[in-house]
């Protein structure tokens, strides 16, 4: 919505449009509109480039402003996929966990939400992240069909509910 507001050198503050976005979310809110946001491919936690990860962190930190300075409550969350393997899954699975446990503010992390996509990360993969780090996953069904778990999707689906519910999330999928 902002183009390069998240941009190492040439981002910039939403204090501009500030009553713009409370009034887009008081409306949303009015008409019982769920706002939720889901930062591009670009967003990759568990990349091995430190200057990666903090390019990533700042684009959550500029959605989540952009969700509190319309007042979205904790349904708004940020849908990421896992991103990259880098050649090694493992490791790159314990980046995620680092940089959403050890870097990401708590304000962004508490809107934090993971889907599976049709390369990398099944929701299988996913789901043992979200539910160690109580991240809720955003099951996605066409992206299940392309890379499919070993989970059914019904099992997935009550698992991944089970994390939106311990946190007071209203579920949210993708089918």
């Amino acid at each position: 919505m902002f183009p390069f507001a998240s941009h190492g050198k040439h981002g910039y503050s939403l204090d501009y449009c500030h009553n713009l976005l409370a009034e887009v979310g008081r409306l949303a809110n009015q008409y019982g509109h769920r706002l939720t946001t889901h930062p591009g491919q670009f967003t990759q936690l568990g990349s091995p480039k430190p200057e990666v990860v903090k390019s990533s962190i700042r684009e959550l930190e500029y959605h989540c402003e952009m969700l509190d300075r319309m007042g979205i409550g904790i349904d708004g969350v940020m849908i990421i996929h896992g991103g990259g393997i880098y050649g090694d899954k493992v490791a790159t699975i314990e980046r995620i966990k680092k940089t959403i446990t050890e870097h990401l503010p708590q304000n962004v992390r508490s809107r934090l939400v993971l889907e599976n996509d049709e390369l990398c990360y099944n929701a299988e993969d996913l789901l043992s992240i979200c539910e160690e780090l109580d991240i809720p996953l955003v099951f996605d069904y066409h992206h299940d069909t392309l890379n499919p778990s070993s989970i059914s999707p019904s099992a997935i689906i009550q698992r991944a509910n089970a994390v939106f519910a311990r946190r007071g999330i209203r579920p949210k999928q993708h089918l």
